[in-house]
């Protein structure tokens, strides 16, 4: 049985970005990168964590458009592509972080990102990635996410992508503690291709949309996103996921990405 990273009592596996403020190229700029941090695990292995400075490129800092979209995030760029034994199974990720400028420029701290994951085991499998950017943000913030995505059938006989037992696909965090209100496409979501080598959209899911809500928790030391999600054999499913912290109050105006199709109330629960 695949292993997961917990959620308290609930297993969770992960797929994983942080958070994200889109504002213009200039009021982002940044000349030191954060310490940001990817945990990536499949199956029963454990997870292995990596930084820009141990694998993958950091391609500097510069700007990262959307095509269709007149967002434009402007921070650094971190690529790369992990494969399995044999072969098994592929990842590549394409993310760009920032920890923003603070209140005084009415800016919040983001990490997007575009994450291709595929299946070419032949058994069903569980992937997980975990992205964490540290931030100097203190206090009470507001936040809104979103997901979108596509599973692909590469096999002749449908594909299809699950939320894990008891967890969710999506679920960000703050100072690495779930962020309830965040939950997306929770236990008993799915989504297939619809047939032999067909593609198919998931989602997309948000909260906190239009109108930024009061997270329920201060941030302290960092943000993060844990996606989750049980992939059919043979097969790749593709996500962007979105999790912005901002300042109170919120700048108005900036648009979030929901669906571009790229590739304090409560008990504190700790990841570990």
């Amino acid at each position: 049985m695949a292993s997961r990273i917990t959620s308290g009592a609930m297993p969770v596996a992960v797929l994983a970005i942080a958070a994200t403020a889109v504002v213009s190229n200039s009021a982002l700029a940044q000349a030191t990168p954060p310490a940001f941090t990817m945990g990536w695990t499949v199956g029963n292995a454990d997870t292995i964590t990596y930084d820009w400075t141990q694998f993958g490129t950091l391609n500097g800092n510069g700007d990262w458009s959307v095509p269709g979209n007149e967002a434009i995030w402007s921070g650094w760029n971190y690529t790369g592509t992990l494969v399995g034994d044999g072969g098994a199974w592929q990842f590549d990720w394409n993310t760009v972080f920032n920890v923003g400028e603070g209140v005084a420029a009415g800016v919040g701290a983001f990490v997007t990102a575009n994450i291709v994951v595929t299946n070419n085991d032949i058994v069903n499998q569980s992937f997980s990635l975990l992205m964490t950017l540290p931030t100097g943000f203190l206090g009470t913030m507001l936040e809104r996410g979103s997901i979108v995505g596509t599973i692909t059938d590469l096999t002749f006989d449908d594909a299809t992508v699950f939320a894990p037992a008891g967890g969710q696909i999506y679920t960000p965090l703050i100072d690495g503690v779930d962020e309830v209100p965040g939950f997306l496409m929770g236990e008993g979501f799915s989504e297939s291709a619809g047939g032999p080598l067909f593609s198919n959209s998931v989602g997309p899911a948000d909260f906190g949309i239009p109108t930024p809500i009061a997270a329920s928790q201060p941030v302290d030391s960092s943000i993060g996103i844990l996606l989750s999600f049980d992939l059919t054999a043979g097969d790749s499913a593709s996500f962007t996921a979105i999790f912005e912290v901002l300042p109170v109050p919120a700048p108005a105006g900036l648009p979030i990405l929901a669906a571009a199709g790229l590739l304090a109330g409560r008990k504190r629960r700790r990841r570990r």
